[in-house]
């Protein structure tokens, strides 16, 4: 009696998300897991990236703005230690696409948000399209992308006003403020938290944030935020620490919100960046 050959068995091909994975681990542990440092966190926030991305791909093309949601400890922590880990995931975003020629149809963005009815180390991000597919823009190099947005910010020249005299130019796309003295602005008052708020670019805009993770401590216009898109005129309020955020040389925009007054005497600063007297 013959025995019968086995029917080799053909390799089965591995998933589009094998491969994803596969790509984003090669990159992680190159330029990106250099800054990660080894940290879990992040590390968990650029897998659950790649994961959305493949999701989101559709006739050639994926998506090119990522929402990071996270618990506000966890955020603090990252902003904290990893200060440009939006710029390194939006870098991800983009090797990815490239290397698997798929397009994007707009510059990628990834913006990190804080979610406090999420559990500490969880993470959700969500994708979106900014353009319409019969809009698609051409990838361009990051470091074109990098010197666009540092001429925007230069052409839009806002400032934070601290006791009605002292400017503090916003010359960067992330400037966080506190009592610690490793903040970009440095506010001297046992009142203000070590890393109390941050100021962050978005699209056009800078974005006040708040990192004290305690209600009402930080507010514009005397409304509590925890985020919110600065407008001329708006008086920011850290605690009892009052700063006023103007652009350029002229009055509030119109239709700006209105702004209480500030006093003078309410506020302290050791500046640790450049500024005009």
């Amino acid at each position: 009696m013959t025995k019968k050959m086995p029917i080799p068995r053909r390799p089965v091909p591995p998933k589009p998300i094998s491969r994803f994975e596969n790509l984003a681990q090669e990159l992680i542990e190159g330029s990106l897991g250099r800054l990660l440092g080894g940290s879990v966190t992040p590390a968990d926030i650029a897998a659950r990236l790649t994961r959305v991305l493949e999701d989101s791909v559709m006739n050639g093309s994926v998506a090119d703005t990522y929402h990071v949601h996270v618990h506000p400890l966890d955020l603090e922590a990252l902003t904290t230690t990893y200060p440009h880990l939006e710029t390194e995931l939006q870098s991800l975003v983009l090797q990815l696409a490239q290397q698997e020629n798929l397009r994007l149809l707009a510059t990628p963005h990834v913006v990190m948000g804080a979610d406090a009815e999420m559990k500490r180390h969880d993470v959700r991000v969500q994708a979106m399209r900014q353009r319409r597919e019969q809009e698609t823009t051409q990838l361009r190099p990051e470091n074109v992308v990098a010197a666009e947005i540092m001429q925007a910010i230069r052409d839009l020249d806002a400032y934070l006003v601290v006791d009605g005299r002292h400017h503090i130019s916003l010359d960067r796309p992330i400037m966080t403020i506190g009592r610690r003295a490793d903040n970009d602005v440095v506010l001297d008052a046992v009142t203000v938290s070590r890393r109390h708020a941050q100021v962050r670019w978005r699209y056009g805009h800078f974005v006040l944030y708040d990192l004290s993770q305690r209600h009402g401590r930080t507010s514009v216009n005397n409304q509590p935020i925890v985020e919110c898109v600065l407008q001329p005129g708006d008086v920011i309020t850290l605690s009892q620490i009052k700063l006023l955020y103007a652009e350029g040389q002229t009055a509030p925009k119109r239709g700006a919100r209105h702004a209480p007054q500030m006093g003078e005497a309410e506020t302290q600063l050791k500046p640790t960046v450049d500024e005009e007297l």
